[in-house]
């Protein structure tokens, strides 16, 4: 998949998104008891030095599989026409981003009723792709596929104001380093304003062999991040993101001098969601 028109895959995304919201309230399934990112439509931007705008867009209808799930929100549940895209590294000779195609997710709790909210997953299709070109060697695509990769959002909430959360997801069995890890807290000082901080590392890593070259690209991405949410589910999320990143990534086909950038400084961002923006 060519993942280079971000913003054309965005349009897309909120017009079948849009047509899909008045389901997901008839389910109930994203409401105010969730502790985690639960959206149907989910839009983010970010900035990072010597790098091109970071970008997030997630689309999705969950909906549940049990009847059990259906009437109390615990059980399994899946995002039906999901689909994911998150850019990893962009410049004018380096692009990275992963990509996933459908999702069975499982509540372990009934909404609201305890203090803490376990959701594991399987993304049904997860590819990591690059794209070099240039201007040392020859220009190169290539991916690494993964079938049912897993992962997981938890939140412990303390009090009515104070959260915990911790998401991760497993992007590669092959190389489990190609992974995403995030954790942070959240605090509601009044509804419907949610201030949340956090931090999150990515990593990949990715060796290819295309027509005859062996090629690799790797890199990583942390960043701490503070934001404030202007929270409505599931009519709507908005959220202004400040924070501190560090994004690094080389590639190089074996035979030529390998192409690292390395950055480090402040970013701004901003998310926009239908369904649960929690932290």
């Amino acid at each position: 998949m060519n993942t280079n028109h971000p913003f054309s895959i965005t349009v897309i995304l909120v017009f079948l998104g849009t047509a899909t919201l008045y389901a997901i309230n008839a389910y109930g399934v994203t409401n105010d008891s969730l502790d985690v990112n639960l959206n149907s439509i989910y839009l983010k931007n970010r900035s990072q030095k010597d790098f091109g705008i970071l970008s997030e867009i997630i689309l999705q209808l969950p909906y549940p599989i049990s009847e059990t799930a259906k009437k109390t929100g615990q059980g399994p549940f899946g995002g039906i026409t999901y689909i994911d895209n998150k850019t990893l590294t962009t410049t004018d000779t380096q692009l990275a981003s992963v990509f996933g195609v459908g999702r069975i997710y499982y509540s372990t709790s009934v909404p609201g009723e305890t203090p803490y909210t376990f959701i594991p997953y399987l993304t049904f299709y997860r590819g990591l792709f690059i794209d070099y070109k240039g201007p040392v060697g020859p220009a190169a695509q290539g991916k690494i596929s993964t079938w049912f990769a897993p992962g997981f959002m938890y939140a412990y909430r303390f009090d009515k104001k104070l959260a915990l959360h911790l998401d991760m997801e497993l992007y590669s069995y092959s190389k489990i380093l190609n992974n995403r890890a995030r954790a942070g807290f959240s605090y509601t000082p009044k509804w419907p304003i949610i201030i949340s901080a956090s931090y999150e590392r990515v990593s990949w890593d990715l060796n290819e062999n295309i027509k005859g070259n062996d090629f690799f690209m790797m890199g990583d991405s942390r960043e701490y991040s503070a934001k404030i949410i202007i929270r409505d589910p599931p009519n709507g999320n908005f959220s202004l993101i400040l924070g501190y990143g560090a994004l690094r990534n080389a590639a190089v086909p074996v035979f030529f001098k390998q192409r690292e950038i390395d950055s480090k400084g402040r970013f701004f961002g901003i998310e926009a969601s239908a369904g649960v923006l929690a932290w």
